[in-house]
């Protein structure tokens, strides 16, 4: 009997902590919708693209402005003419953008609004970026290829 009335409270309490777990994110493709993340991440589409979503490790060729609150240009690529170029998933750039280009596809744009966490972090960059700063990044995926 004990055996029993003590596997009833763990299902039951398992059945609860499962019941009130956040729902995963479910990535829809409307232009203008503020969409969050669990991780926090705000996403708005400007221009949905075509094709495939590229996956981890995949080379990446995308246009990228990141923007301080102050409203301090940290990286204008699309001012410069050259796409930045990198492997997806692998820590070359901040986390909220590797976690956005896995739903984007080739000639998408789109506006993130990336909490600290996701962007530089409790140290922020020296002279540059505010500790826990949240910064806004434009950002197009040009298109990708398979990574190494």
């Amino acid at each position: 009997m004990t055996k029993y009335i003590l596997f009833v409270v763990t299902f039951v309490s398992l059945c609860f902590t499962s019941c009130s777990s956040p729902k995963p994110f479910i990535y829809t493709e409307k232009v203008g919708i503020e969409q969050s993340t669990p991780s926090g991440l705000l996403i708005i589409d400007e221009k949905i693209g075509k094709g495939a979503f590229p996956t981890y490790r995949c080379i990446v060729n995308v246009h990228m402005k990141i923007v301080m609150e102050d409203g301090y240009v940290y990286i204008d690529s699309q001012n410069s003419g050259q796409p930045i170029s990198f492997q997806l998933g692998l820590n070359e750039v901040i986390p909220g953008v590797d976690e956005a280009l896995t739903t984007m596809k080739p000639g998408g744009k789109r506006k993130l609004v990336v909490p600290p966490e996701l962007a530089f972090g409790s140290k922020g960059v020296s002279g540059k970026v505010r500790p826990n700063e949240t910064v806004t990044v434009y950002l197009e995926l040009i298109d990708f290829r398979p990574g190494r």
